[in-house]
């Protein structure tokens, strides 16, 4: 294995994906590589296609092949990869592919160009489809009308923003409303007691079919046959994935609306859940239909509906902020003694905590944070780090070996995923979300609402939500170099600016986020639609009956 002192002033890399010479099937191209700095390390990779640029890959991504071979720090994470969507472009002629990555010091390594051309698309049999569609609509027809209950689907039940978002929602809707809530999810999970406990039925089943016509319509029929003898009158489907809840929905001819919280183009999002080739032109084109069957697609971010706005009319689109819950952080804060919990957790009254909260994944970036972190250790010698949200996953390895391999690793705080997050809000100095890819993180949310400033890249909604200097301080993403400079520079005000921040902060969620009964919102749409399927939803998803709520002291809408 090289040493650390012979690979200095070394810069070593590969442009992996697309290979010179390749053919990329579907819609969407991969670009992946890795790029290590002798005596520095990445600040950012910038992907060029057709000597155009197209953005900042992804760095810091697990290569444990590189952590066999180089002893550089770094190694265990050298890896950088992005997904370019090409649908709908035009894909006659090859596509050139170079990456250039940047050192913190200055350096630059490029990598080769590499031509790739596309593969022709196979026969959609779309005909076909359409057949078997309107075959079990027909028997759907003969089942007796109902017009009571919801009928929910969603992809998991494990602690995830998401999952969380639909369980609060679930449980305001219990207290808001007499509507009778019915769980489908794909995997099972830790909710799902929590569910039952409110008296929700849980039904787990197995993923979706994608890639087979036949297989994907069978099960839609099943769906829709459940939805149908479930007496559902109305449809809620959790996340993107789950797309087939609304097709099924519309097969029974029930209402559906629709909550999307990823902020994916569609045609990259199916590559990562489903593969280049994984999902079958006929399902695919079911997927873009499911936008014009929804009776509202709900965000949380004006920039995440954006990125559907060409599937979809503006008139189902809606944005509707998810609430925090104040009164329950507000109990939490005065029953604890904050310098207590931070002595039990080995900080002492000087250290400077700085948390990080979230399942660890790619997208979340924690190998670039853990990288920052040990640029910031030389220099800020009471700097601690915690990243909660560890797990068993080839991307959290990676990590674990990267801050084997740091000597500041032994000020960095590894906490599993769990549904105790208050205690790591009430310790820290600082919150950070390095995501490059989130729509409205709840720990953003949270972490305000503890008056934790926060210091995060500019990804999507968070940018709606954050006042750049005065709620808190914006950068932006798959940018090392810009995070450990704005980092450095919050570090370096007083204790009292910070605070200050964070008092600021809770104030923009008092007004924004502070009333939890976003619940009372859907509660109110899915009683509609119960009602009138061909309701008009705007009045109760646009305005969401201030008056009702000024009645019970909620005056936050």
């Amino acid at each position: 294995m090289p040493t650390w002192s012979e690979e200095r002033d070394v810069a070593n890399g590969s442009l992996d994906d697309p290979s010179d010479g390749g053919v990329v099937a579907g819609d969407v191209l991969k670009v992946r590589g890795w790029c290590l700095f002798g005596g520095s390390r990445v600040a950012r990779v910038e992907v060029l296609v057709d000597g155009r640029s197209i953005g900042f890959a992804r760095p810091y991504v697990e290569r444990p092949d590189l952590a066999e071979e180089f002893s550089d720090p770094d190694a265990p994470v050298a890896g950088f990869e992005t997904l370019i969507s090409f649908e709908g472009r035009d894909r006659s002629t090859e596509s050139l592919v170079t990456v250039e990555a940047m050192s913190l010091d200055g350096r630059r390594w490029r990598s080769p160009t590499h031509r790739v051309r596309w593969a022709t698309s196979p026969s959609e049999e779309t005909d076909r489809g359409e057949v078997l569609a309107k075959r079990s609509t027909s028997v759907l027809k003969r089942l007796p009308e109902e017009s009571s209950g919801v009928l929910i689907f969603t992809h998991d039940l494990s602690y995830g923003g998401g999952q969380l978002w639909l369980f609060e929602l679930l449980r305001q809707i219990t207290v808001f409303s007499g509507l009778t809530c019915t769980v489908v999810s794909m995997t099972d999970g830790p909710l799902r007691g929590m569910l039952e406990d409110l008296g929700i039925a849980v039904h787990v089943t197995a993923a979706w079919p994608m890639d087979s016509l036949d297989a994907y319509e069978g099960r839609i029929h099943e769906l829709a046959l459940l939805i149908r003898t479930s007496g559902a009158g109305a449809v809620l489907v959790n996340t993107l994935g789950v797309f087939p809840g609304i097709d099924a929905a519309a097969r029974a001819g029930v209402p559906s609306i629709w909550a999307i919280h990823e902020s994916f183009d569609p045609a990259v999002y199916r590559y990562i859940c489903w593969g280049p080739t994984g999902v079958h032109p006929y399902v695919r084109s079911r997927f873009n239909e499911c936008f014009q069957s929804a009776r509202a697609l709900i965000f949380e971010a004006g920039q995440t509906a954006e990125i559907f706005a060409h599937l979809c009319s503006p008139e189902q689109r809606f944005i509707v902020d998810y609430g925090v819950d104040v009164d329950g952080i507000d109990a939490y804060r005065d029953s604890i003694d904050r310098s207590a919990l931070r002595a039990e957790a080995g900080f002492d009254d000087d250290s400077v905590v700085v948390a990080v909260v979230g399942v660890v994944e790619p997208r979340k970036a924690q190998a670039a944070v853990v990288a920052a972190f040990d640029e910031l250790a030389r220099v800020h010698a009471n700097l601690r780090l915690v990243l909660v949200g560890t797990h068993t996953s080839p991307y959290n390895a990676g990590v674990q070996e990267q801050l084997e391999r740091y000597e500041s690793g032994a000020r960095v705080h590894l906490v599993p995923i769990g549904p105790d997050i208050y205690p790591w809000y009430s310790m820290a100095d600082l919150l950070l979300c390095a995501s490059d890819i989130e729509s409205l993180p709840r720990s953003i949310l949270e972490a305000m609402a503890f008056e934790l400033p926060v210091v995060s890249t500019d990804a999507f909604g968070i940018a709606d939500l954050i006042d750049d200097g005065r709620t808190g301080w914006l950068t932006r993403p798959r940018d090392l170099e810009g995070l450990v400079g704005l980092l450095h520079l919050v570090l370096r005000i007083s204790a009292d600016e910070r605070r200050a921040v964070g008092r600021r902060a809770r104030s923009e969620i008092l007004r924004r986020h502070g009333d939890r009964s976003y619940g009372r919102v859907f509660a109110r749409a899915l009683a509609d639609l119960i009602v009138d399927p061909d309701c008009d939803l705007t009045p109760s998803l646009s305005n969401p009956g201030a008056e009702d709520e000024q009645e019970e002291g909620v005056v936050n809408w």
